[in-house]
């Protein structure tokens, strides 16, 4: 598989974007509003007060 057909694969998901991170490109997943529904309620409220 290429670079390219990777990148494709990988944006074709719900939430990807592609981006930079030292210079070298990246994904990112927008994957917290996952997060919050299977994590415990204390957990949430601790990464909120943070």
């Amino acid at each position: 598989m290429t670079r390219d057909g990777v990148r494709a694969l990988l944006l074709s998901l719900p939430g990807v974007e592609d981006g930079v991170s030292y210079g070298e490109p990246s994904f990112k997943a927008a994957l917290e509003k996952r997060w919050r529904k299977v994590a415990p309620k204390r957990m949430v409220k601790a990464y909120d007060a943070a």
